[in-house]
């Protein structure tokens, strides 16, 4: 979803009534640094439309072809905003 900017997020609320839904809130194809303000951000907006127990959050791929000082620093920021969600929840 974050390489897409999001685009067509509500159609997660439909998988959401079945299954459980991963969504990738951290562009590994930018080097762009999300920091864990912006995770914080994505990770409510899915909650707009997906129950917190029916969500999970990843990268939008694989960090393989991600620099391993970017790929830290992603999921660094991945982490940090999660937990802050959780906490508040």
């Amino acid at each position: 979803m974050a390489s897409r900017e999001f685009a067509e997020l509500e159609l997660i609320g439909l998988v959401a009534e079945r299954k459980e839904v991963a969504v990738g809130v951290v562009d590994v194809k930018s080097y762009y640094l999300e920091t864990p303000e912006d995770v914080e951000q994505r990770i409510r907006r899915c909650l707009e439309f997906v129950p917190a127990e029916r969500l999970a959050v990843a990268p939008d791929c694989g960090l393989s072809q991600t620099a391993r000082w970017a790929a830290q620093a992603k999921l660094a920021a991945l982490v940090e905003g999660a937990r802050r969600v959780r906490e508040s929840l």
